[in-house]
């Protein structure tokens, strides 16, 4: 339970995200919803302050999901990817992670492209 054992509850939840968000059989606006609920639940447990590179992790993986988002506006839901990737990169920067850093400007330089801001895309 999230109670006796809430790391291992939050890994779970994680895992749970990915899971939906990979998933191919059933409706795909509903497994990204659940993954998206999945992905907060998480947060609940991994902070910033205590867990950095899982809270880190599950951010830009919700950024994934939304940058991906089927349901609701494309815009939007980009902008909100990036609200996520950039939550993301308060942890992962250069020095501290330098292999997630550079995923998530991969990440960000998408989205951006998406978006059409080039010049943000190659900042």
């Amino acid at each position: 339970t999230k109670e006796a054992f809430p790391e291992k509850w939050a890994s779970t939840q994680n895992n749970l995200g990915m899971a939906y968000s990979k998933r191919i059989l059933g409706n795909s606006v509903e497994n990204q919803e659940l993954a998206i609920k999945a992905y907060e639940a998480a947060l609940q447990i991994y902070t910033e302050e205590t867990f950095p590179r899982e809270w880190g992790m599950t951010q830009k993986n919700l950024g994934i999901i939304y940058a991906n988002f089927i349901k609701g506006n494309s815009s939007e839901n980009l902008e909100k990817a990036m609200t996520f990737y950039q939550a993301a990169e308060r942890v992962f920067t250069y020095d501290s992670f330098p292999k997630y850093w550079a995923r998530n400007q991969y990440n960000m330089a998408a989205t951006y492209i998406k978006l059409e801001k080039i010049n943000e895309a190659i900042a």
